[in-house]
């Protein structure tokens, strides 16, 4: 059943290539996907002193041409709410409500935003989308559904990616290459060898061999 389902997610995905190259004609020159990338023109708008970057114009521009005007500005209290649910999944504490309350300076925004992104959970928040996309779980599935002892290894190594902001993410594409098994010469030790894992085979090579893949280099 598994396999019949992503059989129907990839085709469907094939025919929605299809489609948009059938509604553009075979010349896909003029498809946005296609245009080289360029700095727009930044739009008119009349509420000048709303807008604090050029993407607020934008915004504020479809807003005006709709009839519609900004929302009133939200309270700190709902800020640090809405920032910490967002980049971390979780509530802000009651001291740290406090803290960004009583902070005066200019850049109070900017501080509780680069503290966010610094913290641990932000890795775990955003890292579970990835983890989601690779179809990322702690047990092998299907019908056998033995357990994957050192799953939990690539999971920290994707939450680790996130916080560690690691670039380029090819690296991190190149480490996702082969599910339960990766390959890899390691160069950080400066030594041929291949680092290959099965989680259905000896532990203890499993440790060493993921330690090698996700070890920097």
């Amino acid at each position: 059943m598994n396999r019949l389902t992503n059989n129907i997610s990839a085709w469907g995905w094939v025919f929605g290539v299809l489609l948009t190259v059938a509604s553009h004609g075979m010349d896909m020159e003029s498809h946005w996907a296609f245009q080289p990338v360029r700095a727009p023109d930044l739009p008119e708008v009349s509420a000048t002193n709303w807008a604090q970057n050029p993407i607020d114009l934008f915004i504020l521009s479809r807003q005006e041409a709709a009839g519609f005007e900004p929302s009133e500005k939200a309270s700190r209290t709902t800020l640090i709410r809405r920032a910490t649910f967002d980049l971390t999944g979780l509530p802000p504490s009651a001291r740290e409500v406090e803290m960004f309350l009583n902070d005066t300076s200019p850049d109070a925004w900017a501080s509780l935003i680069q503290r966010l992104l610094d913290s641990q959970s932000y890795g775990e928040r955003w890292g579970r989308h990835w983890l989601d996309v690779v179809r990322y779980a702690d047990t092998a599935g299907e019908t056998a559904d033995y357990p994957s002892p050192a799953a939990w290894r690539y999971r920290n190594y994707v939450i680790d990616s996130f916080n560690s902001d690691k670039s380029p993410r090819r690296r991190t594409f190149r480490s996702r290459k082969d599910g339960r098994k990766i390959c890899r010469s390691s160069r950080s030790k400066k030594i041929k060898r291949t680092s290959c894992f099965d989680d259905r085979t000896d532990p203890k090579r499993n440790k060493h061999a993921l330690e090698m893949v996700f070890s920097d280099g």
